[in-house]
């Protein structure tokens, strides 16, 4: 026990600090009281340590005077430092000692004029009694705690330095219902309110003329003002709750560099306002349902930040030039929430620096990513904040910053704006997204389900792993990566998207294992030993990488990874091979990709194109195969080692722009290509492709209105089957140079033109035409039609106005009104066409259109064939006019015969007798002067057959007949000659000689064809005379007895058939038949033998000749 009779030190321990020592007098203190004290002590000491570390900013200063108790019930023992009034402790304290107050109340007003500190039990009440001040503070060093302190007429507290009060500390104390101020601080420094509980006063604490005070963790409510600062500096408002004061919870005049922080104002007029005020902060606080929250009048250079202005009922912020306008004020990095109106500004404050605010309600975009809006959110009164933010300042954060020059100092420190990636990572909340801005970061290990996107600039490297993803829901972007190791690892993890990153020199660029439904897409992936290793993974779709110089593979899948998807990748100039599959991996599909420089290995069963109309094979920068129908893939497979084949492998190298691109109804977004060279639409893809490129349209009905204003090359599936509608306007309106267009069908351009052609150059190509108003409609320079059928158009097949230098070849036009109006166009050319069954013109010329060319072309079945009216020196030749009503007419002055080559007319009445294919008659042209001097006796374009043949007559088989061809063409030359004797003998010789084997009549043609492929045929029938057989004979033996049988010999011959009778007479009376006899004679002498015969066309010749039979003598017996 301590001994309190008599003076004994009391020692405090334990505590990096000097001994305290305080001393307790008086003998006769009763024993009961003694012990009492001593708990208090105990007690008191420990509180003691505290409060002098937080009083004097100095853990290790300690009051080293008297302990001196007061209790209103006492009487005052002056020897025990007991008292009954806090003012009679003063009065006997000296500095440094401790006034111990216990509970009751003290109706008193204290006037504290030496270094002390007082210390109330735990419910001490000082009543000032309606007198000036409760408390007067008038010397250094005083601290008031456990007080509650109340009914000063001016105020619970003053502190006044201009009587000596500074450095005070008003602690755990309850100061309320005074009559102006709860604290009144004036022109002093160095004090301290904390953990205080100041209410029901007109102003809780008004702070004058002061500097470097504190009000920390307390609460201000229910007065007319909470804080007043005027002509203050230094000073702070921290972790303190301001609340139902009437007018502003916390204003602040004529002030400089005051700060409040971590602070909490609601239910006040006026959360906080600034007026005449420099260089103060409003950091970390929450301002809410005031009527207005933040007010600055008149006051520059103060900064808000990381602030919760919501739910006030007026303006969130207000910031008016109503004394003095308000200049360089940041406000930045808060939530603006809910409020009334969000903020208000007329002096043009900083509402952002590289970050603005949270409005819940702006309403812009943030295309970037970058967390802030691209566009500005603007305030009323004309304020502008550039960088809104698009996510709410939260903790855990939902968004959060990363830049390797953020430190201490940046808006949101510690709570979204970090300089490690790994950091802001482990702060963020589930969910979250990480923005990285350029700079230099290590590697980093994702484990929770974020989205982490890099700026341009954003670069990693690890002599690990650069980035090691083991969570699924994981989205990351924009990042340059070296590591030693794997640039990116997947393993174990799902629904994991890659998307603009770079990976080089690693073992692996990506490495994925076990990984399933990932996206790894925009993104580059070379100088690694493997670019991407796919091991055991199902679900990866690889799109638009690019995959290039890695030392083995560009892409090696394996280990039975199967299901996943390449495609729009550029595979180039890899080691080995751009794609290795092996290892059961089957199901894969690699779909629309450039190989460049390298080929594949497959020897699982995997998909490297789809069908034809897909349009999905691969470009490869070694094929060799041709593409005859211009559809922009090979028309032979290409064979990929271990025996894959790519079935339609790409012509054209895939571009962006695309040089070539694909339209099919049935593509859709989920197509490899969709929007960069596979579209639904024309008008898109013509819009899409790079200037010089070309278009090919599959099967379908295409409702559009095509623009082509730029040099492109369009073609359709066929006219039957690729069909464009324009629906009232023009299907295709041509502006640009060098437009082709092939195979098309176009229709249903009721009031325009089906295709209308203003540029130069261009060209219309196998297209079919009808159903419009116009077919096609043609005011340009240099245009070539060919191939084309123009039918069924409501009032012109082809109209060209204006039309210069260009070429109508091979179309058909027919049951158009007019088939074709030529008007003010000149030097055009038509060739080849049938323009038939047009209701009145075939062809119309107008309106001056002169120097055009007509050849080759059928005018058929119209009303007028062809009609010229204000037209001259057009060349009209070579055409045939066949079945018109009026075959033409022409009131200008044209040239239809070409000096020598006219037209065909079938009702020409002429004739040529001179076999040269002009009739020996002119055709005179109606509707003016015009002849045609040389009209044609065979329609245009075909050779006059004709031939003569020497002899002409006295024919017969043993006549060598020279058949001369004497045909013409009259515009080219013949080529081939087929002569047909009518015996069965032919000849292709151009003139030839024949001899015919047997006599009669003979049907000979000749067929003839010319260099454009026509052909003729002329015939005529000759008759060939028989040859009378040749008769001859002979007999043996030659001279013949009278007793000898003469052997009669036919050695006749017929040179055209045969022999088919012989009749022998003798010449003795006797005859014979056949064609070898024998006869005898029966005396001696000359006989004249005849043989006639005849032949098997029943000619016959006889020859006689005299035969000497010869006496024998008798035999002498």
């Amino acid at each position: 026990m301590i001994d309190l009779s008599v003076e004994s030190p009391i020692k405090i321990k334990n505590f990096k600090c000097k001994e305290v020592i305080y001393k307790c007098r008086g003998a006769y203190m009763k024993r009961g009281v003694g012990i009492a004290l001593a708990v208090v002590v105990s007690f008191l000491l420990m509180g003691i340590v505290n409060l002098g570390g937080i009083d004097n900013g100095n853990s290790n200063a300690f009051p080293t005077g008297n302990i001196l108790f007061v209790n209103s019930a006492w009487i005052p023992d002056e020897e025990n430092d007991k008292y009954s009034s806090i003012q009679e402790a003063i009065d006997h304290a000296g500095n440094g000692d401790i006034i111990y107050v216990f509970d009751g109340t003290y109706e008193e007003n204290i006037f504290v004029d030496k270094s002390l500190q007082i210390v109330g039990e735990s419910n001490v009440l000082l009543s000032g009694i309606g007198n000036h001040n409760a408390v007067y503070i008038m010397a250094s060093g005083v601290t008031i705690s456990n007080f509650t302190i109340t009914d000063g007429l001016m105020s619970g507290v003053l502190i006044d330095g201009d009587l000596g009060g500074h450095d005070a500390t008003l602690k755990d104390c309850t100061i309320m219902d005074n009559g102006m101020q709860g604290v009144l601080i004036h022109n002093t420094y160095g004090n301290a309110i904390i953990n205080c509980s100041i209410y029901g006063n007109p102003i809780g604490v008004k702070e004058q003329y002061s500097f470097n005070n504190t009000i920390v963790n307390s609460y201000i409510y229910s007065g007319d003002w909470g804080v007043f600062f005027d002509g203050c500096r230094n000073s702070s408002v921290e972790g303190s709750i301001l609340y139902d004061n009437e007018n502003k919870s916390i204003n602040i005049e004529n002030s400089d560099n005051v700060t409040i922080k971590n602070s909490t104002m609601y239910d006040n007029f006026c959360g906080i306002r600034l007026k005449a005020t420099s260089n103060s902060s409003i950091k970390g606080c929450n301002i809410t349902e005031n009527i207005v929250g933040l007010r600055i009048d008149g006051s520059s250079n103060n900064t808000v930040t990381n602030c919760e202005i919501y739910s006030n009922i007026g303006y969130g912020i207000y910031i008016t030039d109503f004394t003095l306008p308000s200049t360089g004020n940041l406000i930045h990095h808060n939530n603006i929430m809910g409020n009334g109106e969000n903020a208000y500004d007329e002096c043009g404050s900083i509402w952002n620096t590289s970050i603005g605010n949270y409005w819940d309600d702006y309403s812009g975009e943030d295309a970037d990513g970058d967390g802030m809006g691209d566009s500005p959110y603007s305030i009323y009164g004309g304020g502008e904040d550039s960088h809104p933010l698009m996510y709410q300042i939260m903790i855990p954060s939902l968004f959060v910053w990363v830049d390797d020059d953020f430190n201490s100092s940046t808006p949101g420190w510690g709570i979204d704006h970090f300089d490690s990636i790994q950091d802001a990572i482990n702060d963020l909340k589930d969910n979250g997204i990480c923005y990285v801005h350029p700079g230099n970061y290590e590697g980093c290990v994702v484990s929770k389900s974020l989205s982490l996107t890099g700026e341009n600039g954003a670069n990693i490297s690890s002599t690990g792993d650069g980035i090691f993803v083991t969570a699924s829901n994981v989205t990351i972007r924009g990042f340059s990566i070296s590591a030693q190791d794997n640039g990116i690892k997947i393993q174990n993890a799902d629904n994991v998207n890659i998307y603009r990153c770079s990976a080089g020199d690693a073992i692996f660029g990506i490495y994925m294992v076990n990984a399933k439904n990932c996206n790894i897409a925009d993104s580059e992936f070379y100088n690694n030993i493997k670019g991407m290793y796919i091991f055991n993974s199902s679900g990866i779709q690889i799109t638009n990488d690019s995959i290039h110089d890695n030392h083995y593979f560009g892409v090696e899948i394996s280990h039975a990874s199967s299901h996943n998807q390449i495609s729009d990748c550029q595979v180039a100039d890899n080691g080995n091979y751009g794609v290795y599959i092996t290892q059961n991996s089957n199901w894969n599909r690699i779909y629309h990709n450039n190989f460049i420089n390298n080929t594949a290995y497959d020897i699982c069963s995997n998909n490297w194109g789809s069908s034809y109309e897909d349009v999905l094979g691969n470009y490869w920068s070694d094929y060799g195969g041709s593409d005859a129908n211009r559809d922009g893939m090979g028309d032979s497979p290409y064979m990929i080692d271990g025996g894959g084949a790519d079935s339609y492998p790409l012509m054209n190298k895939i571009t962006d722009p695309p040089s070539f691109v694909w339209v099919n109804p049935s593509f859709n977004s989920t197509f490899p290509g969709w929007g960069l060279d596979h579209f639904v639409s024309i008008g898109e893809a013509a819009a899409e492709v790079e200037t010089g490129g070309s278009a090919f349209v599959f099967p379908g009905v295409y409702a559009e209105n095509v623009v082509l204003d730029r040099d492109i090359t369009i073609s359709g599936a066929g006219s039957g089957d690729a069909i464009i509608e324009g629906n009232g306007a023009p299907a295709f309106y041509i502006t640009g140079q060098n437009v082709g267009v092939y195979g098309f069908g176009v229709r249903n351009c009721w009031n325009d033109a089906g295709i209308s052609i203003f540029g130069l150059n261009a060209g219309i190509f196998d297209c079919d035409v009808y159903d419009s108003y116009y077919g096609i409609y043609v005011h340009a320079v240099n245009i070539t039609l060919e191939g084309c059928s123009i039918h069924g158009n409501s009032f012109t097949g082809l109209m060209m106005e204006s039309a210069q230098q260009s070429k109508v070849m091979n179309c058909s036009i027919y049951e158009n009104n007019n088939g074709v109006v030529v008007s003010s166009s000149s030097h055009n050319a038509f060739g080849r066409n049938s323009i038939t069954d047009n209701s009145i013109y075939g062809l119309k010329m107008e309106q001056f259109s002169n120097h055009n060319t007509f050849t080759y072309n059928v005018f058929e079945n119209n009303i007028y064939g062809l009609y010229a009216k204000q037209s001259s020196s057009n060349t009209i030749y070579l055409n045939d006019f066949l079945g018109n009503v009026i075959q033409a007419s022409d009131s200008g002055i044209n040239n239809w015969d070409n000096s020598g080559i006219g037209n065909y007319w079938d009702d020409y009445s002429g004739s040529d007798n001179n076999f040269d294919g002009i009739g020996d008659t002119t055709y005179p042209v109606p509707g003016g002067t015009n002849i045609d001097h040389y009209p044609l006796f065979r329609r245009a374009g075909f050779p006059v057959p004709y031939f003569i043949y020497i002899p002409s007559d006295n024919i017969d088989t043993e006549t060598d007949v020279r058949f001369i061809d004497m045909s013409v063409d009259l515009d080219g030359s013949i080529v081939s000659w087929t002569w047909d004797f009518g015996d069965g003998e032919q000849s292709t010789l151009q003139s030839v000689t024949h001899r015919y084997a047997d006599n009669g009549f003979y049907n000979v043609i000749l067929e003839i064809v010319d260099d454009d492929g026509h052909n003729g045929t002329a015939e005529t029938e000759i008759y060939v005379a028989n040859v009378p057989p040749y008769v001859n004979f002979t007999w043996i033996p030659p001279d013949p007895t009278d007793r000898d049988t003469v052997n009669f010999v036919d050695t006749s011959v017929d040179t055209d058939g045969f022999i088919v009778n012989w009749t022998w007479n003798f010449g003795d009376g006797s005859t014979g038949y056949g064609k070898n006899v024998t006869h005898a004679y029966a005396g001696n002498g000359t006989y004249s033998v005849t043989l006639t015969v005849i032949d098997d066309d029943g000619d016959l010749a006889a020859l006689e000749k005299n035969v000497s039979v010869w006496n024998v003598p008798p035999d002498a017996d």
